[in-house]
């Protein structure tokens, strides 16, 4: 369920405050997500997105400083204009950033494969740009903490993968209703893998919550990504895997092949990563049924249910 809005009366006075001197600063809040409250700014001719830290300790320094990095290594995300640690206005963190030009590829959310727009050139260029944001380290796995005052080092919660692996995954119990006995086993196997594949690997940055709806095109060129608000320390095969599980494409759509392949321009791939990177969705897919248990969110756990026995073919 989405957090209530910020009192208009304290956006109105941040946006005063940093845009001095005007008398009207248009804003709205986005509806999109739910854990964080985003306002759209128009400013003359210019959007603005001004977003407020999910919990009153929070910092958005760690993330200010993804934006930064990855420009500086030529990934196109926005550009952050101001970050407070206390806005005094609302006692939360404040970012304010640049927009992206164009659109997201798919405005709906989670995605599915019938939606996606089949512009081979923009996967491949997103690939390569998955594969940058997978090059910084993260000391740890699970979300980068946010709390204040940041020490500048991006950490994680899970010291070691298989420490998160097992949180997150845990046993099949919970989920075993929706499969087969034989779909349990296959499923128990391909966690056996990921688990010995990455066993000792270090963290690096996940965009965390990748798909198509964060992937903007204008007049079908790629003009960038957006949204870090769930960044983690992850293994490297996370982002494609996530794309994997959610548009419902398996190892031999002209998308993932492309995905991947411009992944691989930058983190050379070899034959048997794209089963690891299959094996990976098929336990992400584990991971949400155990998350999303109880809440009212039927048509999604059932295209998560139905994702996760194509892969397993």
């Amino acid at each position: 369920m989405p957090k209530p809005d910020i009192d208009p009366e304290a956006v109105s006075a941040i946006l005063w405050r940093v845009f001095p001197g005007e008398r009207s600063i248009p804003f709205e809040r986005m509806r999109s997500g739910g854990s964080t409250q985003v306002y759209r700014i128009r400013r003359d001719t210019k959007i603005f997105y001004l977003r407020f830290g999910e919990d009153a300790e929070d910092t958005f320094a760690p993330e200010a400083w993804v934006h930064a990095r990855l420009a500086e290594l030529g990934v196109s995300v926005p550009r952050v204009v101001l970050i407070e640690d206390v806005a005094h206005e609302a006692d939360r963190s404040i970012m304010i950033t640049t927009e992206i030009p164009g659109a997201a590829m798919n405005t709906s959310g989670k995605g599915s494969g019938a939606e996606i727009r089949r512009d081979l050139e923009v996967y491949r260029a997103v690939g390569r740009d998955l594969a940058v944001i997978s090059s910084i380290p993260v000391d740890g796995f699970g979300f980068v903490q946010r709390a204040r005052p940041w020490n500048g080092i991006l950490n994680a919660r899970f010291p070691t993968f298989s420490a998160w692996f097992q949180s997150t995954v845990g046993d099949l119990t919970a989920i075993e209703a929706y499969f087969s006995g034989e779909e349990l086993r296959l499923l128990e196997e391909r966690i056996r893998f990921v688990a010995s594949i990455n066993e000792g690997c270090r963290g690096v940055l996940a965009h965390g919550d990748f798909d198509t709806s964060h992937i903007f095109v204008e007049n079908g060129r790629y003009t960038g990504l957006i949204d870090f608000g769930e960044i983690r320390g992850a293994d490297r095969r996370y982002d494609l895997a996530n794309f994997i599980l959610h548009a419902g494409e398996g190892r031999e759509s002209p998308v993932v092949t492309t995905l991947v392949r411009g992944f691989g321009e930058i983190h050379p791939l070899f034959p048997n990563d794209l089963i690891e990177i299959e094996s990976r969705a098929i336990t992400l897919g584990v991971a949400w049924l155990r998350r999303i248990q109880g809440r009212s969110l039927s048509g999604y756990e059932a295209g998560i249910v139905r994702a996760i026995k194509n892969l397993l073919v």
